[in-house]
């Protein structure tokens, strides 16, 4: 229960995500956003994006294409998933 709790409420996650080099280095290698997203899906769940899923965070992407906090939040929204608790 405490590890719950810590992975929602503490600062680990979001800590590891904000000051790591996941996010800027793909930015950086001229990735499209659905290439980030796939990214970030494979490392957080180790799986793709299913269409829908990739259509919805392509979405909250809209025109920011190389907006870091916004695939930082969708970086941190996968690791906080019910799914990633489940595989890891």
């Amino acid at each position: 229960m405490s590890q719950t709790l810590h992975m929602l409420a503490g600062n680990t996650i979001d800590g590891q995500v904000q000051g790591g080099r996941v996010v800027p280095k793909l930015i950086e290698a001229g990735r499209s956003p659905e290439g980030i997203i796939d990214e970030l899906f494979i490392r957080a769940l180790s799986r793709k994006p299913s269409d829908d899923e990739r259509a919805s965070m392509r979405e909250l992407v809209g025109e920011a294409i190389a907006d870091r906090q916004v695939y930082e939040d969708i970086f941190c929204s996968l690791l906080q998933a019910t799914e990633f608790g489940f595989n890891h």
